[in-house]
């Protein structure tokens, strides 16, 4: 691989182009801003659509420690960073309550408590009238429960927060913005770009390209002349127009269809489901299945007419994990670098959880840079993303 002396001296010359306006391609940019690189995004629709529409909270990974320590581990360092660096945006006083029924699988619990021992994170474990002075939604089912470090998250205004951000520091944001034709000549990839409300495209010229597209990543690659074999899971969370608990609420227990609630700013999101299709998730049987979980800790049910929108995403693996029917074991996040000894840089990345976005764009970044040194270290773990 050619070595870029601009990258050296951290020219203003040497620019990056990151394809993709959710939670990825916004934290990939904000690190690559961070450590001196000249960046812009661009984004086919408005920025924080797709997956990220359907995540509205930071994850502590708990819902993962009986059957995946190492995955909860992450999360959990994770955690801790993100509640510094997103606080403007999290309802701390909303905290995930994880509630354990009559019904609870007892090996289960079992594991989860070991474990919980073993990452050496200390959980607040609450009994049955403790819980119940603290939510009066939980229904009598519900013997115990545990206090963890899970929170609501306003996630549009997170977008905002990296938008204006990245701003700020004089990095060029393209919204509602197409890729028309991609050449490399000279070191540096040739990209014409088109604006919905611009007559003729623009060309621009970048050294590195990382494509962040999500749901598109397959496509986004094959315009640049490789190939990324992904699948696809559609999620869905339904917005009920009634505020029904004071925190986030789930079971302790497998991961089932819409067994979490989350407070939101003029009501309740339940979710999420994952399936194969949007079709899958439109199904009555789904519906049903969803609220018959939810219904089983609630005191008031939630009734199917009470569903006043559903709100769809789309998360995307690498096709090398279709095996693994568990969705929940699927890999945690992916790095595809596709360079080759032309001198073409060009990186592919998902993070499948918004709670690991920081962490995959660090991890990311650093990949790049070790190839064309001296390295420079993320800033991103203290830089705090405000409202304005």
């Amino acid at each position: 691989m050619k070595k870029f002396s601009t990258i050296n001296k951290f020219s203003k010359n040497f620019n990056f182009l990151v394809i993709g306006g959710g939670i990825m391609g916004l934290t990939t940019a904000l690190d690559l801003s961070l450590r001196g690189f000249k960046v812009d995004l661009i984004e086919k629709h408005t920025l924080g659509k797709g997956a990220t529409l359907c995540a509205h909270m930071i994850h502590s990974g708990y819902r993962y420690l009986a059957d995946n320590r190492s995955l909860t581990h992450l999360l959990l360092k994770e955690n801790l960073i993100l509640q510094n660096i997103w606080k403007n945006f999290l309802i701390k006083e909303k905290g995930l309550m994880l509630t354990v029924n009559k019904k609870s699988n007892k090996d289960y619990l079992k594991r989860f408590q070991t474990n919980s021992k073993d990452i050496n994170h200390r959980l607040f474990k609450l009994n049955r009238k403790r819980i119940k002075t603290m939510e009066l939604a939980l229904n009598t089912s519900i013997v115990a429960g545990y206090l963890n470090v899970d929170y609501p998250l306003k996630t549009e205004f997170l977008i905002k927060g990296y938008s204006n951000t990245l701003k700020r520091q004089g990095q060029i944001i393209y919204e509602n913005t197409k890729i028309v034709d991609v050449k490399f000549c000279k070191e540096k990839w040739n990209i014409k770009i088109k604006n919905t409300d611009q007559l003729e495209p623009i060309e621009k010229k970048y050294n590195v390209v990382i494509n962040a597209t999500g749901s598109e990543l397959d496509k986004t690659a094959k315009k640049f002349g490789y190939n990324v074999k992904i699948e696809r899971f559609f999620g869905s969370m339904f917005f009920i127009k009634r505020v029904i608990t004071k925190r986030i609420l789930t079971l302790c227990a497998p991961i089932q269809p819409g067994n979490t609630i989350i407070p939101a700013e003029s009501g309740t999101l339940i979710g999420s489901t994952w399936a194969k299709t949007k079709k899958q998730l439109r199904d009555k049987s789904s519906v049903a299945e969803v609220l018959y979980n939810i219904n089983e800790i609630l005191d008031r049910k939630i009734k199917q007419n009470e569903i006043k929108k559903i709100l769809y995403g789309e998360r995307v693996h690498l096709a090398i994990d279709e095996k693994i029917d568990n969705f929940s074991n699927k890999r945690d996040y992916a790095i595809l670098d596709h360079s080759d000894d032309t001198g073409k840089d060009f990186f592919s990345v998902l993070p499948s959880k918004l709670s690991l976005s920081r962490f995959v764009a660090e991890e990311l970044v650093d990949k790049i840079l070790r190839k064309h040194k001296p390295f420079k270290r993320s800033k991103t773990k203290k830089c705090v993303i405000n409202t304005t």
